[in-house]
């Protein structure tokens, strides 16, 4: 499900076995100077796997994301192992953001009594398949910055959580979530 500057709410749904994949890095092109050299071009990134929201509101209540997967391109620049992001849920915020509807809290993502695990990726042909983060919430408020976007997980369980890394899925601020093993 992709959302652009829209609402989505789910209730009481079940969102399985989906997968976004990434695209293909595109032909080689010649280098400039001596030899035969040929540059691929970068393969796609996959991002949420159930889910991508695009500077919308999404509001899921009561439902399971489970075994969802974001897999990368089989070909391109990305080096080997490269995860896709936010297996079950990929939410991004990118100024200028709409404004949110009248009495809304100040969440674009709130996700409450669900339950949302089982992420994976696979990322290339001959690997297998890898945990990856449940949600990805991220923010670029400006060029080169990431940040946690406005996100608010209660009462939820989540499988993989994001690790904050600086140019992937940011930490899950604002989060009451019950903890279980990853069953990857």
């Amino acid at each position: 499900i992709f959302v652009h500057n829209g609402t989505l709410e789910i209730r009481n749904s079940t969102l399985t076995r989906n997968r976004a994949q990434g695209g293909s890095g595109g032909n080689s092109i010649p280098t400039m100077g001596a030899g035969t050299a040929t540059i691929p071009g970068e393969s796609g990134l996959a991002a949420g796997g159930a889910i991508f929201n695009l500077n919308g509101v999404v509001k899921i209540t009561g439902a399971t994301l489970a075994n969802n997967r974001v897999d990368t391109a089989p070909a391109g620049l990305r080096p080997v192992g490269e995860t896709g992001m936010g297996g079950a849920i990929f939410h991004f915020e990118l100024p200028p953001l709409p404004p949110l509807p009248a009495n809304a809290p100040p969440f674009r993502l709130q996700v409450a009594q669900s339950v949302v695990i089982g992420s994976t990726n696979q990322p290339s042909m001959m690997s297998p398949s890898q945990p990856v983060a449940d949600i990805c919430n991220t923010s670029r408020p400006a060029p080169n910055t990431l940040v946690p976007g406005t996100a608010l997980i209660s009462r939820s369980v989540v499988g993989t959580i994001p690790t904050g890394t600086p140019d992937r899925c940011q930490s899950l601020l604002n989060a009451n979530l019950f903890f279980i093993a990853d069953p990857n």
